[in-house]
């Protein structure tokens, strides 16, 4: 495997962190944060041990200011108040010229917004389940597209938002319903096929040669596997992995996440997720996130840190490639 970078720090080198729970106290955070405040600290411990001082902001207001003050922008931002929140932070990078985590905007757009990249995968012949998308000016058929039993969430979002054990219906009318509950909010909804089977992600970190690690089995909760908001938030235990214990369908995801990796790069570090039936020995691509989960309890650093790479490692090398990769002539 590719050897790790490791970043130095230009003179007067100026970071800034943007995270939405940095700020806050794991001890006395509300519930609704889940354990973001905690990942956000360990974040902010391992920059400063890479990076040095830094600055930090927990919020989208008047971040518009400190980006061109900044040389880098390391935003774990992903949940801005709007459609495609994701690509907030990373347009303003690129109106000011300052580079930034993770992909350009057009890149983070496509690859969180679930039913086009779902389009993307279909199209390099990597298995996927079918789906409609249903929105308040746009309803899903009334005749069933494809057999269930459905699976309903937003097309856009992070964070398994307003996923739960009722976004699984066994009727088409069920789907459907469910859909309507989520134009309620404001949201556009996915009805895909409902895969069975458990979730796998495969994490890739961006390098000259993109690297593949092992793929990770997530637990998540009820009778079928669903990963729920709840699940997520991880407020009862932290969620619980294992590695997938199948050679021939390691090798089948490792080569199907990074025909889509190639197809989306270049990026820093992303998680693709499916869903692994091992009686049939098939699995189905869910969805794929960048900038994804990089605490030390989630499933990324599960892997990694199994390969004997470190969460301060992994901070160290991103910052390091992504710099490297946007630097421009004369930089």
């Amino acid at each position: 495997m590719t050897e790790l970078l490791q970043f130095e720090p230009p003179r007067d080198f100026r970071l800034l962190f943007a995270a939405r729970h940095v700020l806050e106290d794991q001890a006395t955070a509300p519930a609704i944060s889940g354990q973001y405040p905690r990942y956000h600290q360990e974040i902010r411990e391992a920059l400063e041990a890479v990076a040095g001082s830094i600055d930090v902001t927990d919020s989208e207001v008047g971040i518009e200011d400190l980006i061109p003050a900044s040389d880098y922008v390391f935003s774990l931002m992903n949940r801005v108040k709007m459609n495609n929140g994701e690509v907030f932070v990373s347009t303003l990078c690129e109106y000011a010229g300052v580079k930034y985590l993770g992909a350009s905007p057009a890149v983070r757009a496509l690859a969180e917004d679930k039913h086009l990249a779902k389009h993307l995968v279909r199209a390099l012949g990597v298995p996927t389940t079918p789906s409609v998308i249903s929105s308040r000016y746009l309803r899903a058929p009334d005749e069933q597209p494809f057999a269930g039993p459905f699976f309903v969430k937003p097309r856009l979002g992070a964070a398994s938002e307003q996923v739960t054990q009722y976004s699984r219906q066994t009727t088409w009318q069920g789907a459907c319903a469910q859909a309507d509950a989520l134009h309620t909010d404001r949201l556009d909804a996915l009805i895909e096929q409902f895969a069975p089977g458990r979730n796998v992600t495969v994490p890739i970190i961006g390098n000259a040669e993109p690297m593949v690690f092992e793929p990770v089995v997530l637990h998540g909760s009820g009778p079928f596997q669903i990963i729920t908001q709840d699940d997520k938030l991880q407020t009862g235990s932290d969620m619980s992995f294992e590695f997938l214990d199948n050679a021939e369908l390691v090798a089948a995801l490792k080569s199907a996440a990074l025909k889509i990796y190639r197809e989306l790069c270049p990026l820093d570090y992303a998680r693709f997720d499916f869903r692994v039936d091992d009686e049939s020995g098939t699995f189905q691509f869910l969805e794929v996130n960048i900038c994804c989960d990089i605490s030390s309890f989630g499933s990324l650093m599960f892997s990694l840190g199994n390969a004997g790479i470190s969460q301060e490692a992994l901070v160290s090398h991103v910052l390091a490639f992504s710099y490297l990769r946007q630097q421009t002539s004369g930089q």
